[in-house]
């Protein structure tokens, strides 16, 4: 998935998530950890306050989709000035498909089918899997939103999501070879 900020749900080790919370309860739970209202990720335009400067990519070569393991590494310095313009209309609409994919709290109950899926699963991303791919490192730039929202995240679910190491963060640009 797309923007590498992938968590992986806790649970046996094996992907199989935690136990012990009903699906009303899940649903409340997740409901307070996603009420955004005082986050500004989804209200901003991408192009202003919260957006991390892209000076390089990266062509990995990894043993795991979290690229916590990884066999080598090849980092391109973009050249020129960063744009500080909007971004084009067509990645707006791809940027906005996905938000909207989560349009607030009421949609909890659609959320969790989706993440609790093999997918959405800490095993997905920390099993060995080989593949390469072009990705924008942004360990240790995380925007304060997205930090933010992992301090919600926790303290509404505390251990249910598992935080991958902030080297590893990225977003992916392409996935490259994936057998």
């Amino acid at each position: 998935g797309g923007m590498g900020f992938h968590s992986g749900r806790a649970g046996d080790g094996n992907g199989n998530g935690g136990a012990g919370m009903g699906e009303s309860s899940m649903s409340m739970a997740m409901a307070a950890a996603v009420d955004t209202s005082s986050l500004t990720l989804a209200r901003e335009p991408a192009w202003t306050r919260g957006c991390v400067a892209v000076e390089a990519l990266s062509v990995v070569l990894f043993q795991c989709r979290s690229l916590e393991r990884i066999l080598s590494e090849q980092v391109i310095t973009l050249q020129g000035e960063p744009s500080t313009g909007a971004p084009l209309a067509q990645d707006q609409s791809a940027v906005n498909g996905v938000l909207a994919e989560f349009p607030g709290p009421h949609a909890v109950d659609a959320y969790w089918a989706k993440a609790a899926g093999d997918g959405g699963r800490e095993l997905h991303y920390r099993q060995t899997k080989m593949g390469a791919t072009l990705v924008a490192r942004v360990g240790g730039k995380l925007p304060e939103a997205v930090a933010s929202f992992r301090c919600v995240v926790e303290a509404a679910l505390p251990g249910m999501y598992i935080w991958f190491d902030d080297a590893s963060l990225h977003v992916t640009l392409r996935g490259l070879v994936d057998p």
